[in-house]
């Protein structure tokens, strides 16, 4: 035997013939989930401004609307904020938020691409009425909420009504697990499925050549049939193949020439 194949090369063979690598550290990352945070019930006062004072009108629309959680239907008429021109409120709660805020989303009827702000303890955001729902974000998030302002600037003749005003935490989902696969596959987080090990995979030949790569954190799988052989020969990558066991191989042909030749 000339010369044997390294592990390295041998390994390196399997995996352009086909052989799957199944990554140990499977870790899909965490992502946020946002969860709505309901403060209807702890509103302690409020405050507005604006050019309407008829009392049957702002005491329909009062600021208290605008967090209930309900949107203006056939049925349900009489629910959100409204005011005149330049106008706003104040909302206090009765006690500061457990929860962080990190976005909120403004539901105008009606949008009339009026500029705003709305403002959480001392966080601001800004900006335009121009849609009927305005996504923001406070970066960071606002902590120990209790105040909540939001002013609209407008023309003297125009209405302005919010249906509603959500705000929204953040939720850390913890990372998921891949899927246990049967014998002989692996998960592909692409294609989000199992695939057979070696399925789709064109072969290839390697000769007289060396081949490293670098695996990390990760088990590799090689599938033989009853006629295949593995050899292992942990030789470190970067290290050059052994010329001994060729000189050896040699020396031990001779041997066997001599005790040929000491028989005939």
């Amino acid at each position: 035997m000339k010369a044997k194949i390294s592990f390295v090369i041998l390994l390196a063979t399997f995996l352009f013939l086909g052989i799957g690598i199944v990554n140990n550290s499977y870790s899909q990352q965490g992502e946020d989930e946002k969860q709505q945070v309901i403060i209807k019930d702890i509103i302690k006062s409020f405050d507005w401004y604006g050019l309407e004072y008829q009392s049957d009108y702002v005491d329909t629309f009062t600021p208290i609307k605008a967090f209930d959680n309900k949107l203006i239907t056939p049925q349900e008429k009489n629910t959100g904020w409204s005011q005149l021109g330049n106008s706003g409120f104040t909302v206090t709660l009765d006690k500061t938020l457990d929860k962080q805020i990190c976005s909120a989303e403004i539901i105008p009827l009606n949008p009339k691409n009026n500029p705003f702000k709305l403002s959480l303890n001392n966080k601001t955001v800004e900006g335009k009425l121009d849609s009927t729902s305005i996504n923001v974000s406070f970066n960071p998030c606002a902590q120990s909420v209790d105040l909540i302002k939001f002013d609209i600037k407008s023309a003297n003749d125009k209405y302005n009504p919010i249906q509603e005003i959500k705000l929204f935490t953040q939720k850390k989902i913890p990372p998921i697990d891949p899927p246990v696969c049967p014998p002989n596959s692996y998960w592909d987080e692409k294609l989000q499925k199992c695939v057979e090990i070696g399925s789709n995979i064109n072969g290839t030949t390697i000769t007289n050549s060396t081949v490293s790569f670098k695996v990390s954190n990760s088990n590799i799988t090689i599938v033989t049939d009853e006629t295949s052989k593995v050899i292992d020969q942990t030789t470190p990558i970067g290290t050059p193949l052994n010329s001994n066991d060729d000189e050896k191989d040699d020396d031990d042909k001779n041997e066997d020439n001599k005790k040929k030749d000491s028989k005939n």
